[in-house]
């Protein structure tokens, strides 16, 4: 095979990192090293030189020292499984893998109780990141060991944890409503929250009762609730939270249930359901893997529910290096590409996403696709609904982010949806 040429004097070959691990091995500084060899002062560049590459090589060569096993909690039907299979051959390390997380409320019990269950990493969203920043429950992140960080997207904005310091985006999307072509007929679309909400005699909801799911995580039902009644998703007054309570006490008796990702799916992929408010990727997935086509997703005019969900790693994790090793793994690009395209959701990989400089050349010069997204999936319903206008110029201002919510705030929440599920 033929060796690989140097690259700039900034970056690292692994033919350098070979030279440089050989001289680190026997204890030797590299100065030291270089002076072994006959160097002088007058070689103080190439000293320099090779003491930065050393420092780049660290964090990607030298990783921490792997425990045997790591636990994640994730939300249900949320990964590709082969990526912890390739893990987990890679470097030994065993993943115990628990996707019953149905709410947020799974992954605040976890922290709320001190972790004792010994999870080393959750996948929370944007605003329950901030919460457990603000309560010191989450761990920081050592970039050392995440290396990959460098292929973040700079263009997307992450408030909840500006400088990702406890926190790495894991996919990102919307929440609309799932319905199905066919069993809807002349009531469709269903492009307005209207449809879903209204309990007036004949309408759509009550031509379809018994057929209509709303979301089963509390945070998600209320918010949708909150934009129908036109306040927004973090109007968490006495008032708001009065009038949101009353609609979803008067829309539960026309509806299958408040349903979580597991149910929807099966009700969408058997007929069961005619609509859902859904997250975007779980409907595609119906979509396309049962395969129902009739299956389809909107973002009501309205508007929705913009989201990402992040790696965090909880206070006292028992294996945080490793979950950090990890977090590295899942970030290389074509690992992120895998699970944006098995998913249907979006990532913030910018590799991922655009590839590099022969990547765009390719596509300027012929057209070929650039990165390793393909075409299908950044064509998807919601693919940019901040910037998608094409269907409904009214539509991209209008998604909305989820802030932090106080304690007492989520505990004013907990009480309406108590009241609700006992209705």
């Amino acid at each position: 095979m033929a060796e690989t040429p140097d690259e700039g004097p900034e970056e690292v070959s692994r033919r350098d990192a070979l030279k440089i691990g050989i001289f680190t091995a026997g204890g030797l500084a590299v100065g030291g090293a270089l002076g072994w060899l006959g160097g002088t002062g007058s070689r103080q560049g190439e000293v320099d030189s090779l003491n930065r590459r050393l420092s780049a090589i660290t964090s990607i060569y030298n990783l921490p020292e792997l425990s045997a096993n790591i636990a994640m909690l994730n939300w249900s039907l949320y990964t590709n499984y082969a990526l912890l299979d390739e893990f987990e051959r890679k470097f030994g390390v065993v993943v115990n893998y628990d996707e019953t997380a149905e709410t947020q409320d799974s992954f605040r019990d976890v922290l709320r109780t001190g972790n004792q269950a010994g999870f080393d990493i959750l996948v929370m969203t944007d605003y329950a990141v901030q919460e457990a920043i603000q309560l010191n429950q989450l761990e920081q992140l050592n970039h050392d060991y995440i290396p990959n960080i460098d292929l973040l997207d700079n263009t997307f904005p992450t408030p909840w944890d500006s400088a990702h310091e406890y926190s790495l985006p894991y996919l990102w999307g919307t929440t609309g409503i799932g319905w199905n072509e066919t069993l809807l007929g002349a009531d469709g679309p269903m492009n307005t929250w209207t449809k879903l909400f209204d309990t007036s005699p004949g309408s759509v909801l009550r031509s379809h009762a018994g057929t209509f799911t709303v979301q089963g995580d509390r945070d998600e039902a209320v918010a949708a609730a909150a934009i129908y009644l036109g306040r927004g998703v973090n109007d968490l007054s006495q008032a708001a939270l009065a009038e949101i309570e009353a609609l979803l006490i008067d829309v539960k008796p026309y509806l299958a249930d408040f349903a979580d990702a597991t149910t929807y799916y099966d009700g969408l992929s058997t007929d069961q359901f005619h609509a859902s408010h859904a997250w975007s990727g779980d409907v595609l997935f119906v979509r396309e893997t049962v395969p129902k086509p009739e299956i389809t997703y909107t973002v009501p005019n309205e508007g929705a529910h913009l989201w990402t969900d992040n790696y965090v790693i909880p206070r006292n994790a028992p294996h945080r290096d490793t979950a950090m090793a990890f977090i590295n793994s899942m970030w290389e690009a074509s690992n992120q590409a895998v699970l944006a395209m098995f998913r249907n959701y979006m990532i913030a990989n910018r590799m991922a996403l655009n590839g590099g400089p022969k990547s765009q050349a390719a596509y300027n010069a012929s057209g070929e696709p650039f990165g390793m997204i393909l075409p299908h999936v950044l064509t998807l319903p919601d693919i940019n609904p901040l910037t998608d206008t094409t269907d409904n110029p009214d539509r991209g201002p209008l998604m909305q982010q989820f802030r932090a919510r106080t304690v007492a705030e989520n505990e004013a929440l907990n009480t309406l949806w108590q009241n609700v599920m006992s209705a």
